[in-house]
């Protein structure tokens, strides 16, 4: 099942390392399946509806994700709606 990690902070280096950790774990986790997980990390001014949907959908080959979300702050509305509807619910499918 998906989990989230939300990490909130001023301190660049200090959010920077505390999503190196998280990634790491999840790296971690992923790996023992024998598939690299695959990672990206992207800006909340840049990522779109669409994007998001591909990133968070289930994988053909099962692979892990790991999804970064800097500067979330800057997310468009409807990316921002459909995170939110996404984690309250936890489907598998897209809604």
């Amino acid at each position: 099942m998906a989990s989230a990690t939300l990490i909130v902070g001023d301190e660049g280096l200090l959010v920077d390392r505390a999503v190196s950790h998280a990634v790491a774990r999840a790296t971690e986790a992923g790996a023992s399946g024998g598939v690299d997980p695959v990672v990206s990390d992207l800006t909340g001014g840049e990522l779109t509806i669409d994007q998001l949907q591909e990133l968070i959908s289930p994988s053909l080959f099962a692979e892990t994700r790991v999804v970064v979300i800097r500067a979330a702050q800057d997310l468009e509305k409807d990316v921002t709606a459909a995170l939110v509807l996404r984690s309250r619910t936890r489907q598998s499918r897209w809604p």
